[in-house]
């Protein structure tokens, strides 16, 4: 099964690159999934400077009404003070204006891998396994 294969870790900042040394050690031939990084340009750079250059850049395209309410749904079970519309729509713009340029980044060295996340949890799956090559 492909979840077998992959290695997930979610880390700050600071720690990705020891994190990333270690699980690279820890499991050679396994892949590393690094979730929401990097977030901003200047953390692409450092990690590939400091770490390894990444294979792909997976990114999860949705439009901003879809993820708002996703994200209000997760604030019903989540506790999250910050799941709330005021703070979702400063999120939402936030992440554009760090986010483009390392996708803009990634797209240009053919190591952006985007897939649709409008649609249910099978297909975006099975789609990003196929954008990874994995299937």
């Amino acid at each position: 099964h492909v979840l077998e294969n992959i290695t997930k870790a979610v880390v700050s900042t600071q720690s990705t690159g020891e994190a990333v040394d270690k699980s690279h050690a820890a499991n050679p031939d396994k892949i590393i999934l690094l979730d929401g990084f990097p977030r901003e340009m200047e953390q692409a750079k450092k990690f590939e400077e400091k770490v390894c250059k990444a294979t792909y850049v997976l990114s999860f395209d949705c439009s901003n009404e879809t993820m708002t309410k996703r994200l209000l749904s997760r604030a019903q079970t989540s506790g999250r003070a910050d799941d709330n519309i005021e703070t979702i729509k400063k999120r939402l713009v936030t992440f554009e204006n760090a986010t483009s340029p390392v996708l803009q980044h990634y797209l240009k060295e053919n190591r952006l891998v985007c897939v649709s996340a409008e649609d249910d949890k099978g297909v975006i799956f099975s789609n990003t396994c196929k954008g990874l090559g994995l299937q």
